[in-house]
């Protein structure tokens, strides 16, 4: 889910001491690059900051099976 408000939350966390690690789908990456391009690139160069892609469903994964 994403919400116009989140880049700007994550980046009002200045802390570097807390870690933030977000997991998005290809969409909301391909969001957040197009319309928070700025925001996604400060929120880059911030210690302990990870963003991972989502990009592809695993074939193996349990919720597929049920």
């Amino acid at each position: 889910m994403f919400h116009p408000a989140f880049p700007e939350y994550f980046l009002r966390i200045e802390d570097d001491n807390v870690g933030i690690t977000l997991i998005v789908t290809k969409r909301i990456y391909k969001r957040l690059e197009n319309d928070f391009e700025e925001e996604l690139k400060l929120y880059l160069t911030r210690k302990n900051r990870q963003l991972f892609c989502l990009c592809r469903r695993n074939e193996n994964s349990y919720a597929d099976k049920n």
